[in-house]
């Protein structure tokens, strides 16, 4: 019989190692060193915006989020673009669950986010039920897009228990960023090639 004090480290390692493991190998994608040119400039577009979250979580039980991000998002580059997401959000459920003491149970959350086709981030949640509270970082992964959406699957790291019941240990959440506010946006010309310092 497999010890379950062993299955549960397992988990947690490998839900830290994933993201890891992506992040360290996302710089790998699409280089290439063929330059035809001694040179190249190209225009790289710079945009940062403010963005309202709305998303939902499932796994045993189901969870809504909405809040607020500041998105700066970089295109033009070689390889394709990229995004950075700060956000502010809470995790909510209001459904009375079987093993629950509260109907409602809250999450205030903040991450930080990149994403280029695979997105990585980082989640810090403090969830009450207004009795008890509970805490605990997510790291998650998946897919994303433009910082407008992201797919993705993270695993619940709880490094403070209060006792509240009904929280998922992982999830896969579903998260759309709409733009509601532009802060700026430049037009930059990059040069690279062979020889470029």
């Amino acid at each position: 019989m497999i010890d379950t004090h062993m299955t549960g480290f397992f988990n947690k390692t490998l839900a830290l190692l994933i993201p890891l493991i992506f992040f360290l190998s996302a710089g790998t994608f699409g280089q290439s060193q063929d330059y035809p040119e001694a040179n190249r400039k190209k225009l790289v577009n710079i945009q940062e915006d403010i963005a309202m979250v709305v998303g939902y979580q499932q796994h045993h039980y189901g969870f809504g989020e909405v809040g607020l991000a500041w998105k700066a998002y970089i295109s033009g580059l070689r390889h394709h673009y990229s995004a950075v997401q700060l956000a502010v959000s809470n995790e909510f459920s209001t459904k009375k669950w079987g093993e629950r003491d509260n109907n409602t149970i809250w999450g205030l959350k903040a991450g930080a986010w990149v994403d280029g086709a695979v997105a990585m981030g980082i989640n810090l949640i403090h969830y009450t039920d207004f009795d008890k509270s509970a805490m605990a970082f997510r790291p998650e992964f998946g897919l994303g897009w433009n910082g407008q959406f992201r797919l993705v699957y993270g695993y619940n790291i709880r490094f403070w228990d209060g006792g509240v019941k009904g929280l998922n240990g992982h999830a896969f959440s579903l998260i759309l960023m709409p733009n509601i506010y532009n802060i700026s946006k430049k037009v930059k010309t990059k040069s690279y090639g062979p020889n470029y310092h």
